[in-house]
């Protein structure tokens, strides 16, 4: 246990938050398979809430960064569709695929009309890093099962998208690009849904690791 609480914690501090990092490298299959429910709530922290607000915010980086989001969503979804034991879970997998799918293509033409680029060339280290760190908890859900894998799903997907919401809520009277203006305000009632669904997920009740009551018939 004393070496899983280390590899968490490894995979988490900001100094190896790069997803090629080579210490950032998850806990194995069968430690996280035997991770608590209880320490997938505590180990998977939240993004933080203050990203992109170093440095200057142009349209373009803030395209960029919603176009590396969206593509962190359809693997989530994708991951929950195959790993999670519940229908609604699954259920919840595929909207986020196809949400964030169709997000990413009406981005993109958008991107098309406004001459913005979507590569990464237009976000900062501190962007990149914070990006890192989605995809090394999406490693981490990797190799958890059953209800770990829920409920900790549910807790990186709900802080993932408040912190986005967030971000877009500080920045869009930034926005100069009228296009990617309006892209953001039809975005952000469905990030919205996604978060609230997210928030039923993570709010399951925690195993208190006694066999459950069965009700008398």
């Amino acid at each position: 246990m004393r070496l899983l609480s280390l590899a968490l914690a490894l995979l988490l501090a900001p100094a190896l938050a790069l997803a090629n990092d080579a210490k950032g490298t998850p806990p194995t299959a069968k430690e996280a398979r035997n991770t608590p429910t209880s320490q997938v709530m505590e180990g998977l922290a939240p993004m933080d809430r203050t990203i992109l607000d170093k440095g200057q915010m142009t349209d373009a980086r803030l395209a960029a960064f919603i176009h590396r989001v969206n593509g962190f969503e359809v693997k989530a979804g994708e991951l929950a569709q195959k790993k999670a034991t519940s229908a609604s879970v699954r259920d919840y997998g595929r909207t986020l695929a196809d949400d964030h799918a169709k997000a990413d293509r009406d981005l993109t033409d958008m991107a098309k009309r406004a001459g913005l680029s979507l590569d990464d060339s237009a976000l900062t280290a501190t962007d990149k890093e914070k990006l890192g760190i989605e995809d090394n908890k999406l490693a981490v859900l990797e190799r958890m099962d059953g209800k770990n894998f829920e409920v900790g799903f549910g807790t990186v997907l709900y802080n993932g998208h408040d912190a986005v919401i967030d971000m877009l809520n500080r920045h869009r009277g930034a926005i100069r690009s009228p296009e990617l203006r309006k892209f953001v305000a039809d975005t952000l009632p469905v990030l919205e849904h996604h978060r609230d669904m997210a928030e039923k997920l993570k709010g399951r009740p925690l195993p208190q690791g006694r066999p459950p009551v069965k009700s008398p018939r």
